[in-house]
């Protein structure tokens, strides 16, 4: 939609897709065009775990949407793979009664318990089961710039706002350029990863993607780097070559965290630290397609387990042993 002509009033059935920060930009700077979105009825929301941040809320609220949920109001579907907001109880049931405090999948598994429900779908073969392995980071420190950054941050809006989910950029920065620690890393993929095996790798930096694919081609595995700054053109052409087996790790930076299929893909190896539960889980359902989804029946995930010692917050990987075993 953000290219597009303004999508016009009409008695016919009418769809309109749009992401949220267009929506949001259009109602602040054209919103007489497209005040007319308030008269549909039905919302679908993906990545629904998103939708009760301040920018959703707004946008929410100019197509019709209210937190009192009035009976004129459109119809309001979620979706999403992680239906929490990390570790914060009161923020999910926020997410839970936007939507009514209903669920579509009520009833369709044997318990409402996230794990069992996994294990469940891992049983049908919905999604595959997960190995781990850890790979031996570094130990950091956070400077008062990193200090600066991270009370910005929770000053913010967002998905920030609640939970740091990244470390600052100048603290990435840091960690990228330990070339011990990228050293591990190469080691680790061929120590664990077989030859044919599709790895998406999640780099901690610009540099650190183009780092990791340099040192990966040198030892004979086929490998690209792709980030935010990559032309798009270019990052599609990326993405079918892994996806047709032409390249065999895809090192990205900030990238393919959602709305990336490639249910191939074999291996996750997560080199930059994450501290969200939500985007943890996003970034390895990447590898999670099980058979019944084209994917396979294990996917090999590597943790990069890096220590920063003035700084409170566990990695998200940390508190999933029931996931591995």
């Amino acid at each position: 939609m953000g290219r597009a002509p303004p999508p016009q009033p009409t008695s016919h059935p009418h769809v309109v897709v749009a992401t949220l920060q267009t929506l949001n930009a259009k109602f602040s700077n054209e919103r007489n065009e497209y005040e007319f979105l308030a008269d549909f009825k039905l919302v679908v929301f993906d990545e629904a775990h998103r939708s009760i941040a301040p920018t959703a809320t707004s946008v929410m609220q100019e197509i019709g949407l209210t937190r009192w949920q009035r009976n004129d109001e459109p119809f309001l579907i979620g979706l999403t793979a992680t239906p929490y907001r990390g570790h914060d109880e009161d923020e999910t049931k926020r997410l839970v009664r936007r939507y009514g405090s209903k669920r579509l999948d009520s009833g369709a598994f044997a318990s409402n318990d996230p794990e069992k429900v996994i294990g469940e779908l891992q049983d049908m073969g919905v999604l595959a089961r997960a190995n781990q392995e850890i790979i031996t980071g570094g130990t950091f420190r956070l400077n008062p710039e990193d200090r600066r950054e991270i009370e910005k941050f929770m000053r913010g809006s967002d998905e920030i706002q609640n939970l740091l989910a990244w470390l600052p950029r100048s603290a990435e920065d840091r960690i990228a350029s330990d070339s011990e620690r990228t050293k591990r890393i190469i080691r680790a993929y061929e120590t664990h990863v077989k030859p044919d095996w599709p790895t998406l790798v999640f780099a901690t930096s610009v540099e650190h993607a183009q780092t990791v694919a340099a040192l990966l081609n040198r030892e004979g595995i086929m490998s690209r780097a792709v980030s935010g700054t990559t032309e798009a053109m270019t990052r599609r052409r990326v993405v079918e070559k892994f996806r047709n087996g032409d390249i065999k790790a895809l090192v990205n930076y900030d990238v393919f965290r959602e709305g990336f299929d490639a249910p191939k893909t074999r291996a996750i190896i997560v080199a930059r630290p994450v501290y969200s539960p939500n985007l943890y889980f996003q970034m390895i359902g990447r590898g999670l397609r099980g058979p019944r989804n084209n994917g396979s029946d294990r996917c090999l995930i590597l943790n990069v387990h890096d220590n920063i010692e003035n700084f409170d917050k566990a990695l998200a990987f940390s508190d999933l042993e029931w996931l591995w075993t």
